[in-house]
């Protein structure tokens, strides 16, 4: 296997994102829960994407998005 590369993610990247977040038990429990990239996730990520200290970031491995988090940059000491 090779080793994951991390990247910010792009909008091409939202439906494996939705399949990874729908393969975990506690992402299936919240409230909102979807399983395709909707109008609304994407209107969601492209916010991310406009607002400079949120990112949503993806590891591949072998051309397959296998990791997904979202960075959220707050202010503080």
């Amino acid at each position: 296997m090779s080793p994951v590369a991390f990247r910010i993610a792009n909008a091409s990247d939202l439906d494996a994102i939705v399949a990874l977040l729908a393969d975990d038990a506690i992402a299936r429990a919240r409230s909102g829960h979807v399983e395709a990239a909707t109008p609304e996730v994407r209107a969601a990520f492209v916010r991310i994407q406009d607002d400079p200290c949120d990112e949503v970031w993806v590891g591949e491995c072998d051309g397959q998005i296998v990791a997904t988090l979202q960075l959220t940059i707050l202010s503080g000491l």
